[in-house]
């Protein structure tokens, strides 16, 4: 947590789903930042992944990434699956 004396450096909307007819499920989500788009408020959320040696994954990305964008994808997922849930 931050110390109490700073702000926080993200935004956090609540979001909430019946869940049944007597629960519901509240959850408290992350927002990095807010823009205009068509006329609509939009949150967003920002991630980067690491890029990874080429001769070690096997799959160089930035050769790749026209044609083949599903297995960069599906490579880049396994090598980060410990920043992605």
């Amino acid at each position: 947590f931050a110390p109490e004396n700073q702000p926080s450096t993200k935004g956090h909307v609540y979001k909430s789903w019946p869940l049944g007819d007597k629960y519901e499920v509240v959850v408290r989500c992350d927002v990095d930042g807010v823009m205009e788009s068509k006329g609509q408020t939009v949150l967003a959320n920002f991630r980067a992944l690491n890029e990874f040696d080429p001769r070690i994954t096997g799959v160089d990305w930035r050769q790749k990434i026209e044609n083949q964008r599903g297995a960069v994808l599906a490579t880049e997922l396994k090598n980060n699956s410990n920043k992605l849930s």
